[in-house]
């Protein structure tokens, strides 16, 4: 994974603002994972205690983006954050160097960013 940078933004409010970001592109996006939704899917999410804080009440948020332009070109977008800051990463070494400069674009513009 290639980190990226580290905004001061809630995780679910980061990754729906790449989201719409990249969309508006003209890029598809699909969110593939998310932590809190995974965990909302169990029987007993009280059960499962984060493993950064040690309770199962927590303001964790684990989201993986499949983003891919017309030509089929995928890359992995994975945004990690908690107590409002988010950690941004992406997986695709032989990514396409438009879609690469969309990506960077969409990140440095996001607002409260800080270098990560």
């Amino acid at each position: 994974m290639e980190s990226l940078r580290t905004v001061s933004m809630d995780c679910d409010e980061t990754a729906d603002l790449l989201s719409r970001g990249f969309a508006a592109m003209g890029l598809r996006v699909t969110r593939s994972f998310d932590l809190l939704s995974a965990r909302q899917a169990m029987r007993n999410p009280e059960g499962c205690p984060c493993p950064h804080h040690g309770k199962a009440s927590c303001s964790c948020q684990y989201v993986v983006l499949l983003v891919e332009n017309a030509a089929g070109s995928l890359l992995t977008l994975v945004a990690h954050g908690h107590d409002g800051a988010t950690h941004l990463s992406m997986d695709q070494p032989s990514l396409d160097p438009t879609v690469r400069e969309v990506v960077q674009q969409l990140i440095v513009g996001l607002r409260s960013a800080t270098p990560g």
